[in-house]
């Protein structure tokens, strides 16, 4: 009972995907007997919270509540936080499905109401996940990512060679600069990419 609440303050939701990220040695039979009996006493609550979870879930209320108020969240609004990619916090490739980026430590993902918009792999960033990431959303992630990270180089973006991406512009407005084959954000000056001086003449 003391690790099943444990567990349900961390997580808000459980499943059997969470023991996956958890060093606990118990079963999930054992832990879902003692939230069964925190159900039945109306402690929790019981139901199909997330779509991509195995059917038997269990929430603290305030979860559910909080679940019932994401739906309604208009993802511009919201402020994207980037998170370290091994961090418990990002359910990605281990509770529910990847979003292209591994978990290995280094690499980073950044989340707006919930869903990846963008991710740091390496030197490579990806954005989108599953949707298309318009300019105001990518400027948003980049942004997120260099409050986690402060010297970030990005060799390609979305698979384009960095300086060749449409998206370069963006970068360098946020003060990324060229070292000759990457885009480089350190805090200090350094030449703009070619390709975004082109388009500042045009």
């Amino acid at each position: 009972r003391e690790l099943a609440l444990k567990l349900l303050e961390r997580h808000g939701i459980l499943a059997r995907e969470m023991l996956g990220v958890e060093s606990t040695h118990i079963s999930w039979s054992e832990i879902a007997f003692a939230l069964r009996r925190l159900e039945y006493g109306g402690t929790i609550r019981r139901g199909w919270f997330v779509r991509s979870l195995s059917g038997e879930q269990y929430a603290l209320p305030e979860a559910v509540e909080m679940l019932h108020a994401a739906r309604t969240l208009i993802p511009a609004r919201e402020k994207p936080v980037a998170l370290s990619a091994i961090d418990p916090a990002n359910p990605y490739g281990v509770v529910i499905p990847g979003c292209g980026i591994a978990r290995e430590a280094g690499n980073v993902v950044v989340l707006r109401a919930g869903r990846v918009i963008a991710g740091l792999q390496g030197r490579a960033m990806i954005s989108g996940g599953d949707t298309e990431v318009d300019d105001e959303s990518f400027g948003a992630a980049v942004a997120a990512l260099m409050t986690l990270k402060p010297r970030i180089v990005v060799d390609s973006i979305d698979g384009v060679a960095a300086l060749e991406s449409p998206r370069v512009g963006i970068l360098a407005a946020m003060r990324f600069h060229s070292d000759g084959r990457s885009l480089v954000f350190d805090g200090l000056h350094g030449p703009a990419p070619a390709r975004s001086r082109q388009a500042n003449l045009k």
